[in-house]
């Protein structure tokens, strides 16, 4: 009988703790992230990446991200991303609709990761949820390259 008691008790222990990692799961990961492109080079014409999946805005919060490759940095605080020589510059972004508009995305600070700082670009909470984004366009006054670009949403609701 002991031995069931025990045995029900561990059960419970057992449920009981996934339950709870599933919850700060839950809240933890609130933020949608989806790669859009890896490792390439943009200067000072517009280069335009088509998306392989159009990105449909449906939450509140909605940012492009940029990962600059090294010698150009993003450092936690500044508002430029940094390279050789001391040059100091932003990149113009803008996404395109599957209607064809052009929508700038100003910069808004960063995304900070353990081990150094994105460049985050976005209107936040001026995309109109329904519109779909077909194609990302980026040009630079200097030419870098950049590991990776993705796109995050989250809704302001779900932040903890």
């Amino acid at each position: 009988m002991r031995s069931k008691i025990v045995s029900v008790i561990t059960g419970i222990s057992i449920l009981a703790s996934v339950a709870f990692v599933a919850f700060v799961y839950d809240k933890c990961n609130y933020i949608t992230d989806v790669v859009l492109a890896d490792e390439i080079t943009v200067g000072p014409e517009w280069q335009t990446i088509e998306l392989r999946r159009p990105i449909l805005i449906s939450q509140d919060v909605n940012k492009l991200n940029i990962d600059p490759a090294p010698p150009f940095e993003h450092l936690v605080g500044n508002k430029f991303i940094s390279g050789p020589s001391g040059i100091e510059f932003l990149p113009e972004v803008e996404a395109v609709t599957s209607n064809g508009d052009i929508i700038q995305l100003p910069y808004s600070g960063g995304r900070f990761n353990s081990n150094h700082d994105f460049v985050s670009f976005s209107r936040l909470y001026d995309l109109d949820k329904g519109t779909t984004i077909q194609a990302i366009r980026l040009r630079s006054p200097y030419e870098f390259r950049i590991h990776t670009i993705w796109w995050s949403s989250f809704d302001a609701k779900d932040m903890p």
